[in-house]
């Protein structure tokens, strides 16, 4: 395995460069939070370890109840987050792009890092899909729907979710 650093700017920054002026310095870059993963080799499944998961936490800029709850639970294992597939995003250099802020993905993140394993997968993580390797459910959370299906406000294609007749 190896380390990298995914690099997740604030939304109101400029991807330019600061331009300097004869009379004054240069001002400061915009300011930058940075992630650290762990990769395997074959590079499909990246391992996010409890310390990143406590900085994508403090960086949320409004921590819903939800997801104070859960960041008060321990942290039982590090997160698989997919690689490949449909749906990821990336940057102009190839790099994954993440976006921790919607209460939906933090809640998720967390979730995963701190649910229990269904002992048979929800039919959407059985199909592969998610951004997560793993079907963890939060009991009493997400209206029965699991972590992975919870990314992006998805809990509600989730077939552990309850269907209203």
């Amino acid at each position: 395995m190896f380390l990298s650093h995914f690099t997740l700017q604030d939304p109101g920054s400029e991807d330019s460069p600061p331009r300097a002026t004869a009379a004054a310095p240069a001002p400061a870059p915009a300011p930058v939070s940075s992630v650290e993963f762990e990769h395997e080799e074959n590079g499909t499944v990246s391992y996010l370890h409890e310390k990143p998961l406590r900085g994508i936490y403090h960086q949320a800029v409004k921590k819903s109840a939800v997801m104070r709850q859960i960041f008060s639970k321990p942290f039982i294992r590090p997160v698989q987050v997919r690689n490949d597939g449909l749906g990821l995003k990336r940057d102009h250099r190839g790099n994954l792009i993440f976006n921790w802020q919607p209460h939906a993905n933090c809640e998720a993140v967390l979730a995963q890092s701190r649910g229990e394993l269904a002992p048979v997968p929800c039919q959407r993580c059985k199909e592969g899909f998610g951004r997560f390797f793993g079907c963890m459910v939060m009991p009493g959370m997400f209206k029965g729907s699991c972590a992975n299906c919870r990314w992006a406000a998805n809990d509600c294609r989730c077939s552990f979710r309850p269907t209203v007749a």
